[in-house]
């Protein structure tokens, strides 16, 4: 492919009604594409990563909501996520492939909407991130406090990339109030002349408790791991309750963090980690009750 079409299936960001496919102005209001103040909206081509292949989309925000529209075939399928609905936000990265997906409630459903882009427009999707963190997480300062990034250098004996994903996590003003480590899980599977071959059953994972969220960080399990990292964040107020199912057979245990309306996010952890998953959910719990 030559580096014409591959920067064509680049997505980009939208600043006028003008620079919008021709599609998509028959789907979004006549109101938000003639505001003197323009949203903030990316246009995503098709595009396809391996086997799989995308449709056309543009995401933009609008009075507090993130919008989907996608073209499907010669149809449109619109979503609406206003902020105050979103459980929770997935970004993840590998190599040049990215991705977000979006959790929250339509219709008191829960909804998830996942896409992928080419990694050169991250800065492009984080800025969506940052716009829906903003909303439930205030702070006048620009920095994050020097204090608090060095509470991940424990890290740096456990895992260098998570160390230094962990501090790029937080959001100016953010305070760690607790966090828990589960390095990979693996199981032995087979052995071969003597040796051992292992599959792996979770991969490492670091969750961090501020003042207003749960911040997940995952290695990606496709076998990438150290090229790749998953975030995810959950406002506290979208957890309403957490249950840890004992799995006897490999000596773990399955957190669940339930959230509103029925949605879910697991997390494995061995059972030597119990203490620290309790003293970490005590935390959250206590941070829950005083908000």
């Amino acid at each position: 492919m030559s580096s014409v079409k591959t920067m064509a299936s680049w997505p980009k960001v939208i600043k006028s009604k003008e620079e919008l496919p021709q599609f998509f102005t028959n789907y979004i209001h006549e109101e938000i594409m003639d505001t003197p103040n323009f949203p903030y909206m990316v246009f995503i081509p098709p595009a396809g990563f391996g086997l799989k292949k995308y449709n056309a989309m543009v995401i933009y925000l609008w009075e507090k909501s993130l919008c989907f529209v996608e073209k499907i075939k010669k149809q449109a399928d619109i979503l609406v996520f206003p902020f105050e609905k979103i459980n929770f936000i997935e970004k993840g990265t590998v190599l040049l492939n990215s991705w977000l997906k979006i959790g929250g409630i339509i219709d008191d459903k829960p909804v998830h909407k996942k896409f992928e882009f080419n990694t050169v427009a991250i800065e492009y999707m984080n800025n969506i991130v940052e716009a829906i963190r903003s909303s439930y997480i205030s702070s006048s300062l620009t920095l994050v406090e020097k204090s608090e990034k060095e509470k991940f250098d424990y890290l740096s004996k456990v895992n260098y990339k998570f160390m230094s994903y962990g501090k790029g996590s937080l959001r100016p003003g953010g305070k760690v109030i607790q966090m828990m480590v589960q390095t990979e899980i693996k199981e032995e599977r087979l052995r071969v002349f003597g040796k051992s071959l292992f599959k792996t059953v979770a991969p490492m994972h670091l969750s961090i408790l501020t003042e207003e969220e749960y911040i997940l960080l995952q290695d990606t399990s496709d076998g990438f791991s150290r090229y790749g990292i998953v975030y995810t964040y959950i406002p506290l107020s979208r957890i309403e309750n957490t249950l840890q199912e004992p799995i006897p057979e490999n000596d773990t245990f399955r957190l669940c963090l339930d959230l509103r309306n029925k949605d879910q996010i697991r997390l494995l952890f061995q059972n030597r980690f119990r203490d620290e998953v309790k003293t970490f959910l005590d935390a959250m719990m206590m941070k829950k009750v005083m908000c």
